[in-house]
């Protein structure tokens, strides 16, 4: 509510039969032990606060600045956690009311088991080095191998799980810098590959310095590329620019990742000067049926080619994909059309 320092006085004004307590800087709790109909009320006193404008003045509290956001619950094993909430879902969902039920609270300790569960597989993950590359073909038109995107595998329990299912928790979590480092010293040298990396692996100075020493020691005749996620915000871009001039300096070459969603910035593209964008998947695999996308990717390769940046389509998955990538000027692709991710066992015995 803006760090108002004289709301709860008009809390009082209003709410007179209920107890108020002040459980943070700008947050209120009042417990209900005389209301029916907790929807009604809830709705009310929302209407009440929002149209108190005189005592608001008197208050000297900024009416414009008034953000009100009301979580609600009742009848729960644990009122204050449920309420608690109820609050943080409503900020989260941007509403004005939101009333939290035993649906949403059983979910939500769900999750926090998942995702306390998935935090000790991966610390033993790391501990017994379960994280593998599988690498997947990135070709030319004539579907010649040009290189191999590295792709992160976690081997439990005799099967491949993907990241999807574990990454999000891992960096929340503080141990994706484990996993990435875990995971590059695996990378076979003796064929040009290209590895992910993230702002988090950028902005971590230990990162930095543990990719730079290893990158210098590769091999000269095999090439290597650092893919950057453009769906990622960049917090220090400077930073970044220096980071991947170094990079350079090694004969690494430089893609960015993901282009054409969320924050795609193409003048920020020229900043950085890549030598490759990889389309994101999202615009490419339904290209054979929506026209739209295709105008969109049309756009963005004109743009390469104007700038002698290369292109690579993601998730090329069938040949008519293939057809009407090649046709818009695509330089390169990657898909389950050419190849799923394998082992480097099953690459060399292919």
């Amino acid at each position: 509510m803006g760090g108002l320092p004289n709301f709860s006085k008009l809390l009082r004004k209003i709410e007179r039969e209920n107890d108020i307590y002040r459980v943070g800087s700008d947050e209120f709790a009042i417990a209900l032990t005389q209301v029916s109909d907790i929807k009604k009320y809830t709705k009310n006193l929302y209407i009440k606060l929002i149209d108190n404008r005189i005592f608001l003045k008197e208050l000297e509290i900024a009416i414009e600045g008034l953000d009100l956001k009301i979580g609600m619950a009742m009848n729960m094993d644990n009122l204050f956690q449920s309420a608690t909430f109820a609050l943080k879902e409503v900020k989260r969902r941007n509403e004005k009311i939101y009333k939290a039920t035993k649906k949403d609270i059983t979910r939500k300790n769900e999750a926090i088991k998942q995702a306390m569960n998935w935090s000790k597989i991966i610390r033993k993950a790391l501990e017994e080095d379960k994280f593998e590359p599988f690498y997947q073909p990135i070709v030319d038109e004539y579907g010649r191998v040009i290189k191999y995107e590295v792709l992160m595998r976690l081997n439990y329990k005799n099967r491949y799980i993907l990241p999807s299912s574990f990454l999000k928790i891992a960096k929340k979590n503080l141990q994706y810098i484990s996993i990435s480092k875990s995971l590059f010293l695996k990378i076979n040298k003796n064929i040009s590959v290209s590895f992910n990396i993230s702002l988090l692996d950028i902005e971590n100075e230990e990162m930095r310095t543990f990719l730079l020493n290893k990158i210098k020691n590769l091999k000269t005749n095999v090439a290597f590329t650092l893919e950057i996620l453009e769906s990622e915000r960049v917090k220090d871009f400077n930073m970044v620019k220096s980071f991947i001039d170094k990079l350079r300096s090694y004969g690494v070459k430089i893609a960015i990742d993901d282009f054409g969603s969320g924050y795609s910035n193409f003048s920020r593209v020229i900043e950085l000067a890549p030598e490759i964008l990889k389309i994101d998947g999202s615009l490419i695999r339904d290209i054979n049926i929506d026209s739209n996308k295709q105008k969109i990717v049309k756009s963005i390769v004109l743009f390469a080619k104007e700038v002698n940046i290369q292109i690579v389509a993601e998730y090329v998955e069938n040949e008519q994909i293939f057809n009407i990538c090649k046709s818009l000027g695509v330089d390169y692709y990657q898909g389950f059309y050419f190849s799923k991710p394998k082992s480097i066992q099953k690459i060399i015995n292919s």
